[in-house]
């Protein structure tokens, strides 16, 4: 049996790095490795939470395997785990300028010299701004025996910051896209025809941390919700993707905006919601709005009558990445908005009418077993 450890950002999970590691458990299902896995976590009592609401949703894809977590900052266990690990693998999420970067690190060093096998699976690559970050990246990207991130702007950029063309990495979608499909398998045989409310995620812009100006102010966003409340009869949800403080717990910034409001139709989901309770959410909505970038994955994928808020650079931001490698037809170019950018009150305005034609994006199907092949292929590769 071989013996798995997945390292990252857990312990601050957001509903979109839960949906990374139901993906991620999707792929290893199809290996070797999908029997034993721990979980390194930055704070257990977070995790052990997530796991108990999404548990039914790892069983289903793992079924018997041996699944657990542990504290990554208890020093013996981390080695240990190590030690006892075939594979070491950074599971999703943003390689970027945050300390929590130096565990990484020591995890990826500390496998190799114990001769463990190490990739990175479904990462992003930045933003990264200051030098030490970008040191460190480079060192985790050098021990990395295989590495699979979520978009082509992430290899061009390892590419720049490794200044060599020779080191094996490639790309293939989000692990969390796996997540939408299993969903969507999973419930085949489900409809709603009573699709009564939009649902919204939207983040405090203060809790970003980009370099960049955001030049949607909140005045511009509660004209939004004013102009959705007027437009359709249909109740507002405003979804959090995230209710831990770390990190930035929507229900803040939303409670916020309500409280300005003061419409009777828009309400808070304030209670935590699992994994497939949020997909339930998107998928049954009239239509949607995103801002986070995974929130927009799901919106795409489950309901395909949303419009996008980007925070991100356009030319190298994650929700353009995944724009470009998912939607070739163009689809959303009306219905995306980069709030780096001028953001006028006239495209504002028009958000409410544009999904009120009520057209879809076309999922393409195939992507599923075409991800999941793509990532057992390099996986199997190693061992």
């Amino acid at each position: 049996m071989k013996n798995l450890l997945i390292c990252g950002w857990y312990g601050t999970e957001t509903l979109g790095d839960r949906a990374i590691l139901a993906g991620i458990f999707k792929i290893l299902s199809n290996t070797s490795f999908g029997k034993n896995i721990k979980i390194a976590s930055l704070y257990p009592f977070l995790t052990k939470r997530t796991f108990i609401e999404d548990m039914p949703i790892y069983r289903d894809i793992l079924q018997d395997s041996n699944l657990c977590f542990f504290d990554v900052y208890d020093k013996d266990v981390l080695d240990n785990e190590i030690e006892a690990s075939d594979l070491v693998v950074f599971g999703g999420g943003p390689i970027m300028d945050l300390a929590e970067l130096n565990i990484i690190k020591y995890i990826f060093s500390n496998a190799k010299r114990k001769g463990k096998k190490t990739a990175i699976i479904g990462c992003g690559l930045g933003p990264l701004y200051r030098k030490q970050y970008i040191n460190k990246a480079k060192k985790i990207l050098n021990k990395a025996d295989i590495i699979i991130f979520r978009d082509k702007k992430s290899v061009d950029t390892a590419r720049n910051i490794l200044n060599e063309s020779n080191k094996k990495i490639q790309y293939s979608h989000d692990p969390a896209v796996l997540s939408c499909f299993h969903y969507m398998n999973s419930n085949s045989n489900s409809s709603t025809t009573d699709r009564n409310y939009i649902a919204v995620n939207l983040r405090e812009f203060n809790n970003i941390g980009f370099k960049s100006d955001i030049y949607l102010s909140d005045d511009k966003i509660i004209k939004l919700l004013k102009g959705l409340s007027r437009n359709f009869n249909n109740k507002i949800k405003l979804v959090p993707m995230h209710t831990f403080g770390i990190g930035g717990d929507d229900r803040y910034y939303l409670t916020k905006l309500k409280d300005q409001i003061k419409i009777e139709n828009i309400e808070i989901l304030h209670k935590p919601l699992n994994l497939f309770e949020l997909f339930d959410v998107y998928s049954n909505a009239y239509s949607c709005i995103g801002m986070r970038y995974h929130s927009i994955v799901f919106q795409t994928l489950l309901n395909g009558n949303n419009f996008i808020l980007d925070y991100t650079d356009k030319a190298n931001g994650k929700i353009s990445s995944f724009l470009e490698l998912i939607d070739d037809k163009n689809f959303y170019d009306d219905r995306y908005i980069n709030v780096l950018q001028d953001v006028s009150m006239e495209k504002i305005n028009m958000i409410p009418l544009i999904l009120k034609q009520n057209n879809c994006f076309d999922v393409q199907h195939e992507i599923y077993n075409k991800t999941i092949d793509s990532y057992v292929k390099l996986l199997n590769s190693i061992m």
